[in-house]
């Protein structure tokens, strides 16, 4: 993975405004707070429950590049691998106000949980002075959901969209594998092994489950990534029971370092081993939907 940059040394700070504004200069749908990092629809339904998403920058297209019709109704975004401040959380929520409710969709980690959590007290709490802001109907979904957003459109109910957000939760899994860490413009860059592979990567270098060396067979490692997902009987990780009746939806992530070509070979070799299951695989996607800054 590629340590050099176009925009080295002090781009963290510069990264962020820059591609905010190209994103939204693109698309006219999108406005962007750009002293609150915050991207929102402008044609939003106040009569539909607002979808609000965000977190550290870096892995584009998520948040930013998710907001749009049928998607989110607007991101707050963080520095690079760092969370928005609840101030900016609270700004993308007014930014969308909703008739019905604001769902607050984050991934489950410590800076993400606190902040977002912070803004939904500090708007129930305006909510409750005031009587603005849907009553102070705010629920936070801590794991990436998108299945609940398109039903926003649809306009259901505050409380079936969370229900739908938890239970697609509670029935997803999932696993990272990488050939080595992603770099962070203006910091020390940490390097793999060549002859080394990660099984169980973190989207922001995590040192992951454990360590394959020498570098095995990619059917080696889709095989023990698989494993981990699928194998019920294990105390630790079998929290998700799938039987033959049951449908899969498939989604391979790219963090960044594969060509388009290389991830395609790569999601058809791990649908040849899905195809060997009881159960059957509904939907697969292969793209890059949450990447680790850039190869």
């Amino acid at each position: 993975m590629s340590t050099r940059h176009y925009l080295p040394n002090t781009a963290a700070n510069t990264l962020v405004p820059g591609a905010l504004r190209a994103l939204t200069t693109a698309t006219p749908h999108l406005s962007l707070d750009e002293g609150r990092r915050v991207v929102s629809n402008v044609h939003h339904d106040q009569s539909q429950v607002s979808i609000v998403g965000g977190g550290g920058s870096g892995h584009e297209p998520a948040w930013s590049g998710y907001v749009g019709s049928g998607l989110l109704l607007a991101a707050a975004c963080g520095d690079i691998f760092a969370s928005p401040s609840a101030s900016q959380v609270l700004a993308a929520m007014e930014a969308v106000p909703s008739e019905k409710g604001t769902i607050l969709l984050i991934t489950s980690y410590t800076g993400d949980r606190l902040h977002f959590g912070l803004a939904a007290e500090k708007a129930r709490a305006k909510a409750a002075a005031s009587g603005q802001y849907c009553n102070g109907k705010v629920g936070i979904v801590a794991a990436t959901d998108d299945v609940s957003i398109g039903r926003t459109a649809e306009n259901w109910l505050f409380d079936d969209c969370v229900r739908l957000a938890e239970a697609v939760n509670a029935q997803t899994v999932s696993i990272g594998s990488a050939l080595d860490h992603c770099h962070v413009p203006g910091r020390k860059h940490q390097s793999i092994a060549e002859d080394t592979c990660i099984i169980g990567a973190g989207i922001h270098n995590e040192p992951g489950r454990r360590m394959l060396t020498p570098f095995p067979p990619v059917d080696e490692i889709i095989k023990e990534c698989l494993g981990l997902l699928c194998d019920q009987d294990d105390p630790e990780r079998g929290f998700v029971k799938v039987d033959s009746s049951d449908e899969i939806v498939m989604l391979i992530n790219n963090y960044g370092g594969l060509s388009i070509l290389e991830l395609g070979a790569l999601t058809d070799k791990v649908h040849s081993f899905r195809s060997g299951t009881a159960s059957s695989l509904a939907v697969q996607w292969s793209a890059h939907y949450r990447r680790l800054l850039m190869p």
